[in-house]
């Protein structure tokens, strides 16, 4: 008999969001929730508000719930350590401030049970473009973090390398997608079960939060969103994909920005030559007119910032 709590286990990621993680727990552990039997951490940023004492109560009451507090706010290295300590076949992994539509989820245990390595359990952006392939909208889909659940044991051990490694391109979790894409792995979108971003527009998801961001390395104090999923495409074996999908997630005006967004403010972040690197996964990822207009863009702003003396 199929048992969803021996194939699945669920971590929260949370820093200083009390209210939503409240509000994510109380649904997660609800009567009607398919995956309240399932292993569920909640992997704590060292948060500075009653995230602790929430947590506690529900050790106490759910045998299931696993409670662990960082002794430093480790970013977006969160994300990481989340997939790196999954034990069970398949994981997930949550942000605190989503809803969830349930009706949907015997589409996600189906694939389960057919071992498919790639389950992308949130469609919005299909219904947004028609035109483009359904690959390129899956793989920009589940650059949203809990809209990917992952065959752990699909995945070898240098991915997870490369995802610690990728910490500072925002999409850590994009290893995953990316070596799906590279290695031809069964990859199936299923009808909605997740509504991301609820709370977009009232909290800030940036990974620096609780951080002097002048503290950082200069590599991520310039990652923007476009330079980083930039990163993730210059891992795709497929260069042809690569450019299409980065199109469409940066260059189309509805998802990570439009195209004068995109000369504008990756032009203004590179003026400092070290990110030359970040810069150069860029124009690897744009057409030809795109890579001209960016390089005439950043040399004005490289020849105006020295002649002011900066």
């Amino acid at each position: 008999m199929f048992n969803i709590s021996e194939r699945l286990e669920i971590v929260v990621i949370t820093y200083n969001r009390e209210k939503y993680l409240k509000n994510t727990l109380k649904v997660l552990f609800a009567d009607n929730s398919p995956v309240k039997m399932c292993k569920i951490t909640v992997l704590d940023n060292n948060s500075s508000d009653g995230t602790s004492h929430l947590c506690e109560t529900y050790q106490e009451k759910y045998s299931n719930f696993n409670y662990i507090r960082h002794a430093r706010n480790v970013g977006w290295g969160n994300i990481a350590l989340a997939y790196w300590g999954a034990k069970t076949e398949y994981v997930w992994v949550l942000a605190d401030d989503d809803e969830y539509n349930w009706a949907n989820w015997p589409q996600v245990e189906a694939a389960i049970k057919e071992k498919i390595s790639v389950i992308c359990c949130c469609n919005y952006l299909f219904n947004k473009n028609k035109k483009w392939q359904d690959d390129s909208l899956a793989f920009i889909q589940l650059t949203l973090l809990p809209a990917g659940i992952y065959r752990i044991k699909d995945f070898p051990d240098t991915v997870f390398r490369s995802m610690f490694e990728n910490i500072y391109s925002n999409f850590p979790h994009m290893v995953f997608p990316v070596y799906a894409k590279n290695y031809a792995l069964s990859v199936r979108v299923v009808d909605e079960v997740l509504k991301i971003g609820i709370h977009l527009e009232q909290t800030d998801c940036s990974y620096t939060r609780g951080s002097n961001r002048e503290d950082l390395f200069p590599k991520i104090q310039t990652m923007s969103w476009a330079s980083g999923f930039a990163c993730i495409c210059a891992g795709l074996n497929d260069r042809a994909f690569a450019r299409e999908t980065f199109e469409l997630a940066v260059c189309q005006d509805w998802v990570y920005g439009s195209k004068k967004d995109l000369i504008r403010s990756v032009s203004k972040q590179y003026q400092d030559s070290r990110s030359w690197g970040n810069f150069a996964d860029i124009l690897g990822s744009v057409s030809p007119w795109e890579r001209c207009l960016l390089l005439c863009s950043f040399c004005y702003r490289k020849i105006k910032s020295l002649l002011r003396g900066h």
